[in-house]
């Protein structure tokens, strides 16, 4: 199965999230920019601390997809040796990334 691998830059981060897909966007942007403040504004408290335990500065994160679950979403990742899954949540009209998890290759 081939999926469409979309880079995640380095970029400026807006808070407007209307979609799973941007707030995981997002909050991957925020770790790579080594921001937690604006990882916060994407993600809960536990996402954040489990994310930044290691330094994104130089990750090689692909946007792989978002799935829709009952309650938002699981958006999926790709880096060299493994993967991050994402579960996204709306929280209000907003989505919010709540947990993260990670599957080796």
């Amino acid at each position: 199965m081939l999926f469409a691998l979309l880079a995640v830059a380095a970029q400026t981060i807006s808070a407007q999230v209307n979609s799973a897909e941007k707030a995981a966007k997002s909050f991957v942007v925020a770790w790579k920019n080594g921001s937690r403040a604006q990882a916060r504004k994407f993600a809960s408290e536990t996402a954040v601390a489990e994310l930044f335990k290691t330094n994104g500065k130089n990750a090689g994160w692909q946007f792989i997809s978002c799935g829709k679950r009952k309650t938002g979403a699981n958006c999926s990742f790709y880096y060299e040796g493994g993967a991050a899954i994402m579960r996204v949540v709306k929280k209000g009209s907003a989505f919010q990334v709540a947990g993260i998890s990670f599957r080796a290759d």
